[in-house]
């Protein structure tokens, strides 16, 4: 080995370890800038969340037939936020040909107040008479640097304004005209009384 070759070694090193360096601030600025947009996006929504978010179920136990014929009820445990779905699906069913087999799945919500969390769900069905199935999922709450590191802002951008548009879409003119409407009896009928 002669100097030569340790000098372009120590020359490819450096320059090596400057471009990495600029990548990794390239990227940090990317999400930065992502997090200024994501940010902004949830400034223009928030005050229609109230509209587009619902319960959200974090575990349900479905039990089959008892031995005696019985059906004995379902069992949930709602979400204490509300929230809506942005991402994902879950719980999902694997191998859905079996008579067993797991729930899994992840998904992306967007809570009543503005911030976002995972639903990661797990769990066991069957399809066995007397046998139970039953999923959970596990919630972590996310910064907005965790949206944008793990998932992909046009996405969740495009899941937001799916929702919206979802909701523009809907029965809730139609409702609140059916709401106004019983109201004005309710109220006629209060002047009756």
């Amino acid at each position: 080995m002669d100097d030569t070759m340790l000098t372009e070694l120590s020359a490819k090193a450096s320059a090596v370890a400057t471009m990495a360096a600029d990548t990794e601030a390239a990227f940090d600025e990317q999400g930065d800038a992502e997090i200024e947009v994501l940010r902004k996006v949830l400034e223009r929504v928030r005050p229609s969340l109230k509209a587009i978010v619902g319960k959200v179920t974090l575990s349900k136990r479905v039990a089959n037939l008892t031995r005696n014929g019985d059906i004995p009820p379902d069992s949930f445990v709602n979400y204490d936020r509300r929230a809506v779905r942005i991402l994902g699906s879950g719980p999902n069913r694997e191998c859905e040909r079996d008579t067993r087999g797991p729930y899994s799945g992840e998904a992306l919500y967007l809570r009543e107040d503005g911030e976002f969390v995972e639903f990661s769900y797990g769990g066991e069905w069957s399809n066995w008479q007397s046998e139970s199935s039953r999923w959970e999922a596990e919630v972590r709450q996310l910064s907005l640097r965790d949206v944008v590191d793990e998932y992909e802002l046009e996405e969740v951008v495009a899941g937001i304004v799916e929702k919206l548009d979802k909701q523009l879409k809907g029965k809730a003119p139609e409702r609140a005209k059916a709401a106004r409407e019983r109201a004005e009896k309710l109220r006629a009928l209060a002047a009756l009384l």
